[in-house]
């Protein structure tokens, strides 16, 4: 297999059924066990250098593009790349975030998804203005350009992780020691643009060192196993755990909208899955299809959700100081009963008040979103909407 094939590692979390007391056992236990480092944890976007077996190079995404197949590619839209792809010549793998000061992974994505001339004039005044001899920008491209809050920072690499390096295989080194590796990576790169992730031992200081990330506007950080090894597309219990700020009190928003379930079945077992639909004419299909589909005909098992037109997610908002509704965030993981009654009743459900929790609040200059928000209750004719407001939550959180 491919370096550039390898799926990123997931980072573990605790369930949503964990109580306070049970996570705070947890933790304690990890910090008795003396097994355990950390990492604060920057908001950016996951990106990985791969200087491949079949010597291409690239800086790769997590997400796989719809066209290609493959792993979104960056190196075109990075100032740091060239200095990072002029540092290897053998095989390499190395995992960082894409970040801004200030910025949370939303400001990110938006300037990785522009095309790359546009990406790297958001980022360089001095670019803008040599390229547009070169490229004919439209009018909605000049404003996005000129008006992005971030415009004129470059993009920064934060690396955390290396699972080759130059050559040597590190799939069974333990993270404790590639955490050498990365040291070596960004003294090996000698680029202003890209650092690394310095690690703590994860003992009685914990919470104080946890404590002033939060003060700060941080976002959390990540622990881990000392002698965890690499596992590609795994989320193992307890091999990591993402920490991050909850929020003191719940958050009364209200329903804007909804987002349709994604029509991509993505289980394991398509054998025996009843939802498909049929490529040609759009209909759908409910029984034994796979047959159909392993032959090549042109059926293909589609998400249950989307078989019966449910909605995937809301959309929730406030009120802010202006009397004006902002969007709040996307909230997924409802019941299917609530989804029917969406799909069905949806005209019951705009502007209703609801109650979600979530974690930290993010603030990106003049961005608020909810990080991981969770459906905790619906408040029909519980509260008002004019209660449901921003000033209610900064004060509140």
């Amino acid at each position: 297999m491919l370096l550039r094939e390898l799926s990123p590692e997931k980072y573990w979390s605790f369930p949503a059924s964990y109580s306070k007391e049970r996570q705070k056992s947890e933790i304690e236990k990890m910090i008795i066990s003396g097994n355990y480092s950390f990492q604060r944890k920057i908001d950016g976007n996951y990106s990985a250098f791969i200087c491949d077996f079949d010597g291409d190079k690239r800086l790769i995404s997590r997400g796989v593009s719809k066209v290609t197949g493959e792993y979104g590619r960056l190196e075109d839209k990075l100032f740091f790349f060239d200095a990072v792809a002029k540092a290897f010549d053998k095989p390499t793998r190395i995992m960082g975030e894409i970040w801004l000061e200030g910025a949370i992974d939303r400001n990110i994505g938006s300037i990785l998804r522009a095309g790359a001339e546009k990406s790297l004039s958001i980022q360089d005044d001095e670019y803008y203005h040599k390229i547009q001899s070169k490229v004919k920008f439209t009018a909605k491209d000049k404003r996005d350009i000129e008006n992005n809050e971030f415009r004129g920072q470059k993009l920064r690499w934060y690396i955390f992780d290396v699972w080759y390096y130059d050559g040597e295989d590190l799939m069974q080194t333990p993270w404790i020691e590639r955490q050498e590796y990365v040291k070596r990576a960004v003294e090996r790169i000698n680029h202003p643009l890209v650092s690394c992730a310095p690690y703590h031992k994860m003992d009685n200081n914990f919470y104080n060192y946890l404590s002033d990330i939060f003060a700060s506007g941080g976002e959390g950080v990540v622990c881990y196993n000392e002698q965890g090894k690499p596992e590609p597309d795994k989320r193992t219990a307890h091999k990591t755990l993402k920490v991050k700020r909850e929020l003191e009190n719940l958050i009364d928003c209200f329903i804007l909208r909804t987002e349709p379930a994604a029509k991509a079945y993505t289980g394991k077992e398509p054998g025996t899955w009843q939802f498909w639909e049929d490529m040609r004419t759009g209909e759908k299909l409910f029984g034994d299809y796979f047959g159909d589909y392993q032959v090549g005909k042109n059926v293909i098992p589609v998400s249950k959700g989307y078989f019966y037109n449910l909605p995937g997610a809301i959309y929730v908002g406030v009120y802010n100081d202006n009397h004006e509704i902002i969007e709040l965030c996307k909230v997924a993981g409802l019941t299917d009963d609530f989804k029917t009654e969406l799909r069905d009743n949806f005209e019951k459900y705009y502007m209703c008040p609801v109650t979600i929790g979530g974690m930290m609040l993010s603030d990106a200059k003049t961005e608020i979103s909810v990080r991981h928000p969770y459906l905790h209750s619906i408040r029909l004719e519980d509260i008002d909407p004019e209660d449901c407001t921003l000033n209610k939550i900064l004060k509140n959180n």
